[in-house]
């Protein structure tokens, strides 16, 4: 995971997150041997307080500073790409500047999201696995998959191969320059007051 949780979103927290990973390790130890999730960026000291046991078992590694092209390179580097939304009780319609990098790079996604944008686009281009953020078991239960298919060989199975020209910022404008030709052709057509 690249960004800060709390500290972009107060609801945005990777408690669910840590809670998963604690079921894991209460449940087979050798998850030590088998996992290690990197967060990168400021942690709030709620969160850091929160992970400081994970991180001293050597399954959390926290990385406190590192600019935008540092993170990429963690991304890169990344098995799975952990995304984390907030939840809310109505369905996501916003999508994060980071979906966006991580589909790029065409590894497998595990997306802590409420059902919305998030889960629908996703889910849509195959490009992972979805969980509450707020549901622990079910986060511990799409871990143990995406290692499964990571023990497997088939892990790339679960990366977006989709084309994604249509989320391409020249794309996206033309789209938007072809919706305003449109409202300029019907204004000049209208009558005059």
């Amino acid at each position: 995971h690249t960004g800060s949780f709390s500290g972009s979103h107060p609801w945005r927290s990777p408690h669910g997150l840590l809670e998963a990973l604690q079921l894991l390790l209460t449940a087979d130890p050798s998850w030590l041997r088998r996992l290690k999730v990197t967060l990168v960026g400021h942690l709030t000291r709620s969160e850091t307080q929160a992970t400081a046991a994970l991180a001293s078992s050597g399954l959390v590694q926290m990385v406190e500073e590192a600019d935008h092209g540092e993170a990429l390179r963690f991304q890169q580097e990344g098995d799975v790409l952990l995304l984390v939304d907030h939840p809310r009780p109505w369905p996501a319609s916003n999508l994060p500047n980071k979906l966006f990098e991580y589909l790029a790079l065409r590894r497998p996604i595990l997306a802590l999201c409420t059902p919305g944008m998030v889960a629908d686009t996703v889910s849509g281009l195959e490009a992972g696995m979805c969980a509450a953020a707020d549901d622990p078991r079910a986060i511990a239960g799409v871990i143990g998959r995406l290692y499964e298919a990571f023990a497997s060989g088939t892990l790339q199975q679960h990366a977006c191969t989709a084309p994604l020209d249509h989320f391409h910022r020249r794309f996206l404008t033309q789209q938007l320059a072809v919706r305003f030709d449109d409202v300029l052709a019907q204004h000049a057509r209208a009558p005059c007051p």
